[in-house]
C-alpha cells in the first residue's frame, strides 16, 4: 500500500518519471545501450522511446529493435500494444487480438508493461514478440540522468 502510495505521489509530480533509463542486464557490450526515454505529457499520458539490443555468440550479430509512442499511465503503469498488421487469424476480442498474461503466444501483436518502481526505476516486461529476432526490452532500468535528448520528438498520436 505505502508503495503504491509513493508512486500515486510521483506521478502527481510534472517531470518526476522524465528521465532517460538504462538497462541493468550485464549480458553483453549492448546493455547500457538498451534504454527508455521517458516524458510526461500530461497526468495520464507518457511519450516513450526505447531501443534494445540482441547479439548472438558472434560479437558481430547483433538485432536491434525501437519503440516508441504516446501511452496512458494509471496506478503507476504503462501498457503499450502494437497489433501486427497482418495477424494470422484476427477477429475482434478473439484470444489473438485480446492479450492474455497467462496465454501470451496468442497475442497477435508486441505487448509491454512499463512499472514505475518508488525507487525512480522501471520494470519492464513484454511478451518477447517487439522489435525484432531474439530482442526483448524485458529488464530492470535504472534512472541515468532526468533529461532527455533534444532529438526526442515524433509524432504519434495519443
Amino acid at each position: 500500500m505505502l508503495s503504491t502510495l509513493l508512486i500515486l505521489s510521483m506521478l502527481s509530480k510534472v517531470g518526476d518519471i522524465d528521465g532517460h533509463y538504462i538497462s541493468q542486464l550485464d549480458t553483453n557490450k549492448y546493455d547500457e545501450q538498451t534504454y527508455f526515454d521517458i516524458q510526461k505529457v500530461d497526468d495520464s499520458h507518457i511519450k516513450f522511446q526505447s531501443f534494445a539490443y540482441w547479439t548472438g555468440t558472434n560479437p558481430d550479430n547483433v538485432h536491434t529493435g525501437v519503440l516508441n509512442g504516446i501511452i496512458p499511465v494509471k496506478d503507476g503503469k504503462a501498457v503499450y500494444e502494437e497489433m501486427w498488421d497482418t495477424p494470422v487469424s484476427y477477429t475482434a476480442n478473439s484470444p489473438e487480438a485480446v492479450y492474455d498474461p497467462k496465454q501470451p503466444e496468442k497475442f497477435q501483436g508486441c505487448h509491454v508493461d512499463i512499472t514505475f518502481k518508488p525507487d525512480s526505476s522501471l520494470r519492464v516486461e513484454d511478451n518477447y514478440r517487439c522489435g525484432g529476432v531474439n530482442v526483448t526490452f524485458m529488464g530492470d532500468y535504472k534512472r541515468k540522468s532526468f533529461s532527455i535528448p533534444e532529438w526526442f520528438e515524433f509524432d504519434n498520436q495519443k
